[in-house]
């Protein structure tokens, strides 16, 4: 997804998870994106991986939601530029 200082992001979930643990809040949502271009079983399972210790840290739910390629959005143009060729992890795995 090119998000800067992904691994700071990462991290930093983890301990907002915990804050909501620690507060009582019994329902914490966590919701990941998968099937960007690229994504392939080693990059999934290291998804599931942070998924796990998501759920160690607080979160109650996650849900998986898969990548959509909305226009104007640089996700839809790499889509565009390759006639719409769009092929989910679960295609490739």
């Amino acid at each position: 997804m090119n998000k800067h200082k992904w691994n700071t992001h990462l991290q930093k979930t983890l301990e907002v998870a915990g804050y909501c643990q620690e507060a009582g809040i019994e329902q914490v949502c966590a919701f990941i994106i998968v099937g960007y271009p690229g994504e392939d079983r080693k990059s999934f399972e290291k998804t599931l991986r942070y998924c796990e210790r998501l759920l160690r840290s607080g979160v109650t739910s996650i849900t998986p939601l898969v990548a959509t390629p909305y226009p104007n959005t640089e996700l839809y143009s790499f889509v565009r530029e390759r006639d719409g060729l769009f092929i989910p992890i679960w295609k490739t795995c």
